[in-house]
């Protein structure tokens, strides 16, 4: 029985790709009830299904796109060392990684109001982080340089 779920909510999420993400964020939510109102997927695997809309096919797996890590990634390009030196030089505070984080949420919310952030536990953390949609690296990648010039880590 559980493989049969599996293979449904695989294939819901297949076709549900092949369209436009900003016009499926829309209209998530009305394919959401119309799942729970004819019991064709049952509660988890309209989680899973929603997880998977909203993020990515391994949400419920893994985080495929880390803003630390972004954000070093850019560091180490600007200053021109290596990224391991670049992470050598400390975690970021909990408060630059909240500020990063909702310049982050603001700017992808500015370009698709329909997206939800969907959550999920930090390996080796005890909280929960947004688990992006890979596609949303480059505007996330933006937002954090920008953040970067403005907070003075980089001109």
């Amino acid at each position: 029985e559980m493989w049969k779920e599996k293979v449904k909510t695989d294939a819901l999420y297949d076709y549900l790709r092949s369209l436009r993400s900003d016009f499926l964020w829309e209209c998530f939510h009305t394919i959401e009830q119309k799942l729970q109102r004819d019991g064709l997927l049952g509660e988890k695997d309209i989680a899973k299904l929603k997880g998977m809309v909203f993020s990515h096919k391994q949400a419920s797996q893994r985080h495929l796109v880390v803003l630390p890590n972004t954000f070093w990634l850019i560091y180490s390009a600007k200053h021109n060392v290596r990224f391991m030196d670049a992470v050598d030089k400390g975690p970021l505070e909990s408060e630059d990684k909240m500020s990063m984080g909702k310049e982050v949420v603001d700017r992808i919310r500015a370009k698709y109001p329909n997206w939800e952030s969907m959550k999920k536990d930090v390996p080796g953390e005890k909280h929960q982080s947004i688990n992006y949609p890979p596609e949303f690296l480059p505007l996330i990648a933006t937002a954090i340089e920008d953040w970067g010039r403005w907070r003075g880590y980089w001109n």
